[in-house]
């Protein structure tokens, strides 16, 4: 029993020794609703900082939004990132997403898991029956090469999720139904 207690502590302190947001993940979640279809990233502020310094080859800080709107320069330059970085098809149509904002968590900001969401969506009617999917998902991996994104999709019917890997070199997913 004694030794048990002594492994269980030894984890807790290691899992201590991770200083900022252990999880390299970013979450991509897919939906369908009034005739359109939403896409909301949430992904850490820490990591979105390095990115887009470097994609905009400047110093880059989403905490100077504290209590406050993400201004609309800033708006723009993460929605250029998300458009080189994110695609979707579906029956091998691409569809072609309008950046709707981006927002802090500001609950969390000062913590270490300071979070970022980003939404987009497209008009898109779920007329036809979903024969593919596919998507191309490589955020942050320039900058964070064991980054994971997982993205969720519920679209009718249907319930997928996809696994991004840098490391494992899948950023692009299909699935046929």
């Amino acid at each position: 029993m004694k030794n048990i207690l002594i492994i269980v502590f030894a984890l807790l302190i290691s899992f201590q020794s991770f200083a900022l947001h252990p999880l390299k993940l970013s979450v991509v979640d897919v939906t369908h609703s009034d005739k359109k279809l939403k896409v909301k990233f949430k992904l850490f502020v820490e990591d979105m900082d390095a990115v887009m310094g470097q994609y905009t080859k400047k110093p880059f800080t989403l905490v100077k939004f504290a209590d406050k709107d993400i201004d609309a320069v800033t708006q723009k330059q993460i929605a250029a990132y998300i458009a080189g970085k994110f695609s979707m098809e579906i029956n091998n149509v691409p569809l072609k997403f309008t950046f709707k904002k981006a927002y802090l968590d500001q609950a969390k900001l000062f913590t270490d898991y300071a979070v970022v969401y980003i939404e987009l969506e497209t008009k898109w009617t779920l007329s036809t029956e979903i024969k593919t999917i596919r998507m191309t998902n490589s955020l942050m991996f320039e900058v964070v090469p064991e980054q994971k994104n997982m993205a969720n999709i519920h679209i009718g019917k249907i319930d997928h999720v996809f696994q991004f890997e840098n490391e494992a070199n899948t950023t692009t997913q299909k699935v046929s139904f």
